[in-house]
């Protein structure tokens, strides 16, 4: 974990006694796919969503030639740049969360470019979802278990990336991990995927399984 992930999750004031919901945030609370689509119609470019990544899968409209993997990174920089303040809400996220908020504390912790954590908040803040962020890098594992070390309660993380799945159970089993991934297609692709984790199709289900597991 760098030490600019540790030193935020320092800052962020936990309750022990007090259950954790540990959050991503494309494609749990935003529709990144949605947004990424509409940032790829102005530059003349497509997501095929054949399968469940985008190296590989960003193609030209005319040529239908795929977009110089190389290039993707930065492609994605400039996506985060100027849409993270403006990606819309995933349904049913904010009365979820709200509802759950006087009975467990919520952190983020998302893969946002650490320039666009302020644009993060500030989207998060206009859909009545004030929670503490966690800009990271990489995989989860690290900075869950890290957080996990603040609270003796039940924890249960959710993120719509199988490997940042196991990454946390691998450095913290007893957090209760979830799969959620709120775009149908893309949903529709993990399901052929060999996968351990259980899943939610929405945040009606995704409620059930937190209170499930946090208040019985």
């Amino acid at each position: 974990m760098r030490d600019w992930v540790k030193d935020q999750i320092d800052r962020v004031v936990l309750d022990t006694d007090r259950p954790l919901i540990i959050s991503d945030a494309d494609e749990v609370l935003f529709q990144f796919v949605r947004g990424l689509e509409a940032f790829l119609e102005t530059a003349g470019l497509y997501l095929d969503l054949s399968s469940f990544r985008l190296s590989g899968n960003i193609k030209n409209k005319t040529t239908n030639e795929t977009y110089p993997i190389d290039d993707v990174p930065n492609l994605l920089a400039e996506f985060f740049a100027e849409r993270t303040r403006h990606l819309e809400v995933v349904e049913g996220a904010q009365n979820v969360l709200n509802s759950l908020r006087g009975d467990a504390q919520i952190v983020v912790l998302t893969n946002v470019p650490a320039e666009q954590k302020a644009d993060r908040v500030s989207a998060l803040e206009r859909n009545g979802l004030d929670f503490p962020v966690i800009a990271n890098s990489g995989d989860k594992g690290p900075a869950a278990a890290y957080l996990a070390t603040r609270v003796e309660a039940p924890i249960v993380f959710i993120d719509d990336i199988p490997p940042n799945l196991d990454s946390v159970k691998q450095h913290a089993n007893h957090i209760h991990c979830v799969h959620f991934v709120s775009h149908p297609r893309l949903s529709e692709l993990i399901e052929a995927m060999d996968f351990e984790h259980p899943r939610a199709k929405s945040w009606m289900e995704l409620d059930k399984i937190i209170r499930d597991h946090l208040f019985d």
